[in-house]
């Protein structure tokens, strides 16, 4: 894949922040990492097959009423996963269990937001470390692996590992831990990751020496019958696609790469300000074929700490490029700003007018957003989309400090 390749891609994904828009970016500018499934595609054998099990388990106690229902929803889909991708030597079963100090205030002001009202049904506040639903989900998970080893021959050779939510760390953290723990990094096993959250996809970016290394996110469309796409993300092809943009240096670019998805926020850090991963990655790009940072990266493994030089250089240049950069979508791009809690302000609240005027026998329109009591005027188009699309632009040059799109 050329350097030129990338970049057009990469324009091709709207500018977004967060951890599930790092993931479309990733599988968006690197398509040959992603690996489609075929519904009527054979079972795949995998040497560990590992879930993190906290998003099957929010998904399965949607109206159920107690524990043993929403168990027997979890083993169900746990065992038709199992039936698809097979494994060979372990099945890693991981839930939430209390988190870090980072993520507890996020947490806390979550659990006060919803307060549980009485209720035939569970409630996604049950679903939280200490509750007695999850002491149940525990034992009856326990029952469940005990029940498999016994009854299913296929099974005879499997090591199950079931971490629950009495046991600190998250589910997806746990499951890299177990990596580290039991499989040896220079090995050729296949590993394979079952989660619904895109975090998995950057813990697993961050294994070392691992290379068959493969995921697959519930929420990109899989059904028990295999009836909607599903496709893996194969960390192997992205080191491959990276080696023929930066030959040789494939294995530390990855780290590089790593960073820049963290800039671009997650569970455990906001996103940097006014930071877009497309841009940084063409900066990036362009700067790597520069003789002077070639050799040089963004992080200085040996050390442990980064090239202070390279990094201020890069986020300068990401900075000028911004400022120059046009917004190709800027009603969607609103949207996500919003989204993303930038304001105090919903999309429901975002309101457009229009007035027309005649000018030189030509009607032009001119379209006036307001957000609560803000009010951004954008410049008179021909056609009523135009405008909205002016004015869209005009708010996100005020609201990106030093960012100008094109208006």
């Amino acid at each position: 894949m050329s350097v030129a390749t990338v970049l057009q891609s990469t324009r091709a994904v709207l500018s977004s922040k967060g951890k599930a828009a790092s993931k479309r970016w990733l599988e968006a500018s690197f398509p040959k990492c992603v690996i489609p499934i075929s519904p009527r595609s054979p079972s795949f054998k995998f040497d560990h097959v590992l879930f993190d099990m906290n998003d099957m388990l929010h998904t399965c106690a949607r109206n159920c009423k107690n524990s043993s229902a929403v168990c027997k929803r979890v083993f169900r889909q746990v065992d038709s996963y199992l039936r698809i991708f097979t494994p060979g030597k372990s099945v890693v079963l991981c839930f939430d269990g209390p988190g870090p100090i980072a993520k507890i205030p996020k947490q806390v002001e979550s659990r006060e937001k919803r307060t549980k009202v009485a209720s035939s049904t569970l409630d996604s506040i049950d679903i939280t470390p200490g509750t007695r639903f999850m002491s149940e989900v525990r034992e009856l998970c326990f029952a469940h692996v005990v029940q498999s080893l016994e009854q299913r021959g296929g099974y005879r050779d499997i090591s199950f590992y079931l971490s629950c939510s009495d046991v600190a760390g998250e589910g997806e953290l746990k499951l890299v831990e177990w990596i580290h723990t039991f499989v040896e990094s220079a090995s050729k096993d296949r590993i394979l990751f079952i989660g619904g959250d895109s975090d998995l996809t950057i813990q697993s970016l961050a294994l070392r020496g691992h290379s068959q290394v493969y995921l697959l996110n519930r929420k990109d469309g899989v059904g028990l019958q295999r009836i909607k796409p599903m496709h893996f993300i194969s960390l192997s092809e992205l080191k491959k696609e990276l080696e023929t943009i930066f030959p040789d240096h494939s294995d530390i670019i990855r780290f590089d790469l790593l960073l820049l998805i963290i800039f671009n926020g997650n569970d455990y850090l906001p996103p940097l300000k006014h930071f877009n991963l497309q841009v940084s990655f063409e900066v990036y790009t362009l700067m790597k074929s520069q003789e002077k940072f070639r050799s040089r990266f963004l992080l200085d493994g040996r050390e442990k700490t980064f090239d202070y030089e390279f990094l201020a250089e890069f986020l300068k240049q990401v900075d000028a490029r911004l400022k120059t950069w046009k917004i190709s979508n800027p009603i969607v791009e609103l949207h996500q700003y919003v989204q993303e809690g930038s304001l105090e302000y919903s999309v429901e609240d975002l309101q457009f007018e229009f007035s027309q005027e005649i000018r030189e026998e030509v009607t032009m329109w001119t379209c006036t957003l307001t957000i609560g009591d803000l009010k951004f005027e954008g410049k008179p188009f021909r056609t009523k989309m135009e405008s909205k699309n002016s004015a869209a632009t005009v708010a996100l040059s005020t609201f990106y400090e030093g960012f100008r799109g094109s208006v």
